[in-house]
This record gives structure tokens, C-alpha cells and sequence, in this order.
């Protein structure tokens, strides 16, 4: 009989937020989408810009990006999400695209 391994781990990658000050969505961080995640390793985020510049990267889940372009608000539009992390089974890779409202 074979066994085949499932990963628990799933990211949820919102496709909007609103980093204008009011303390609601402030900050673009994607989401554990359950809660029986064990492990959990190597995780990265990167956001790029529409011609594919990196604009912020992380490797902490609490760390997100606050929709800032070299220390300047970023203008409202489409950028590139791109998260990767070991989910205790393999290695995960996932982009999305997120809306900056302003």
C-alpha cells in the first residue's frame, strides 16, 4: 500500500489593500488559511512592480509589506505577489496579484 503525503498548509493571498493610515488594512501579509499548520519553514515574500522590479521581500509571516516603494507611498495599481515556504511536505511556490488602493 502506498501513502501519500497531504499538506495541511494553505496561504490565502488577499487581492486588495488600502495603505492609506486608517489602520484597516494597512498592511499586505498573506494569511494561514487553517490553523493546523505545523510546520511551517522558509517562507518569503515578494512584491514586484509592473515591470518586475522587486519593491519589498520578507522571510517572516508577522513582516508585511506597508505599500511603500523606496521609502515612498506607491502609487495605486496591480503589483505581483509572490510567496514561497516548506509546508512539511514540499516546497510551495504561489503568486497572486494584489491592488494598492489609494
Amino acid at each position: 500500500m502506498r501513502t501519500t503525503a497531504v499538506s495541511c498548509c494553505e496561504v490565502y493571498l488577499p487581492t486588495a489593500f488600502s495603505p492609506n493610515g486608517d489602520g484597516v488594512n494597512d498592511v499586505y501579509r498573506p494569511a494561514l488559511g487553517r490553523s493546523g499548520c505545523r510546520s511551517f519553514d522558509a517562507y518569503t515574500l515578494r512584491v514586484y512592480d509592473r515591470w518586475g522590479g522587486l519593491v519589498f521581500l520578507s522571510d517572516g509571516l508577522t513582516l508585511g509589506w506597508d505599500g511603500e516603494v523606496n521609502g515612498r507611498p506607491a502609487t495605486g495599481g496591480v503589483f505581483t505577489v509572490v510567496v514561497g515556504y516548506f509546508d512539511g511536505v514540499g516546497t510551495v511556490e504561489r503568486a497572486g496579484v494584489v491592488n494598492v488602493l489609494r
